[in-house]
């Protein structure tokens, strides 16, 4: 058992297997401070999943996933949420990069790093939470991060989302509200609890209004960054 904070919320992990503490490293805290609650999960519910399983999944593995998306649930309750998607720093910018699964988000994020190497922070490659707190909303790091395994322990204001669609040239645009309601919807964790669901509205709701989105039809060349950074620091 040990503690974690994220997204500025301490929570206590029961774990059986010490693979989700090696995950979870960057974000343990060793203080005394008393967790906002505890992610426990079931035998039953690993053997479960593992049963379900269509890839090579061990049980350690498969409890890491369950608590990850336990926790995620229960942040409603604290105004945060995950959201599937990369999320960059870059110039005193944080960009948040989403997509259908296969979209090419990590490729994308890799442009980024080839491009401006050490002046880009990658925040998460994958399941960042996102945070409404002080009025604004940030985006946070978690032990949780995709294969590549790109994260980092800390956080910043959310400056734009971007959608990714595959194509042979590059092209960026703005878009509406309805539209970026639709496609944020398709990338989220909703709570489990349904109490919880006007406040986890209000949270998306606070996401759409405050937080500009965009399209970006894009390759996989140099030249799909240029388009981004032209629209986004022009």
């Amino acid at each position: 058992m040990f503690r974690i904070k994220v997204a500025d919320v301490c929570v206590e992990i029961d774990n059986r297997y010490g693979f989700v503490e090696d995950v979870c490293r960057d974000y343990i805290i060793k203080s005394g401070e008393e967790p906002a609650f505890r992610v426990q999960i079931t035998s039953d519910q690993v053997h479960a999943m593992l049963a379900g399983a269509t890839w090579n999944l061990t049980a350690p593995m498969a409890e890491s996933y369950l608590i990850n998306r336990a926790l995620c649930r229960k942040m409603a309750e604290y105004d945060a949420y995950l959201f599937h998607s990369a999320v960059i720093t870059y110039r005193g910018k944080c960009i948040a990069f989403s997509g259908k699964r296969g979209t090419g988000k990590s490729t994308h994020v890799s442009l980024w790093k080839e491009k401006f190497g050490k002046d880009v922070t990658v925040i998460n490659g994958d399941k960042p939470l996102l945070a409404l707190r002080g009025g604004e909303l940030i985006a946070y790091g978690t032990p949780w991060c995709g294969k590549e395994g790109w994260q980092t322990n800390t956080s910043a204001k959310l400056d734009a989302v971007v959608f990714l669609e595959q194509s042979k040239s590059n092209a960026i645009m703005p878009i509406d509200k309805q539209t970026f309601t639709h496609r944020i919807s398709e990338q989220i964790l909703p709570p489990a609890n349904r109490e919880m669901t006007d406040r986890f509205a209000h949270i998306l709701h606070q996401t759409v209004e405050h937080v500009p989105a965009y399209v970006l039809q894009c390759n996989m060349n140099l030249s799909a960054v240029d388009t981004v950074t032209g629209e986004l620091y022009k």
